[in-house]
């Protein structure tokens, strides 16, 4: 089941944002939210079967944009970083996933679908690991 957990941003001074949890139990879903170090607040309201997510799938198909992808891999990348399954080294570093990513997304005349899939690999090893992340953000 997918959960709604909301969180305070601790830079912005406005108010909250949502995340999702994919758990089999509102007390597990409590404990990823931990796990995930942002406090996130797991509401209590009825766990949905669907997921915001998008996945690799629907991320690479004609209907999305570079924006739409990055905006997936860096909030992925951050929930990882935060609770500290994924590294600054293997997302951000010059062979990172991320930093990959963009290179990618700005060398228009790459032609080899071998640098996204080697790239989208990465990411998606980095992503399994992140407490909660709902399985749809990972086909």
């Amino acid at each position: 089941m997918i959960y709604t957990a909301t969180y305070k941003d601790k830079v912005a001074d406005y108010g909250r944002f949502t995340g999702e949890i994919e758990s089999s139990s509102m007390e597990d879903a409590i404990k990823k939210a931990s796990e995930r170090g942002l406090g996130e607040i797991v509401t209590f309201t009825k766990p949905s079967n669907k997921s915001s997510f998008m996945g690799a799938f629907r991320l690479f198909s004609e209907d999305a944009d570079e924006m739409t992808i990055l905006h997936e891999v860096i909030y992925v990348t951050y929930l990882g970083l935060k609770s500290g399954v994924i590294s600054a080294d293997e997302s951000l570093s010059d062979t990172g996933y991320l930093h990959d990513l963009v290179h990618y997304f700005i060398d228009s005349d790459v032609e080899s679908l071998s640098e996204i899939e080697d790239i989208w690999v990465r990411y998606l090893e980095c992503a399994s690991r992140v407490p909660g992340i709902p399985r749809e953000a990972l086909k």
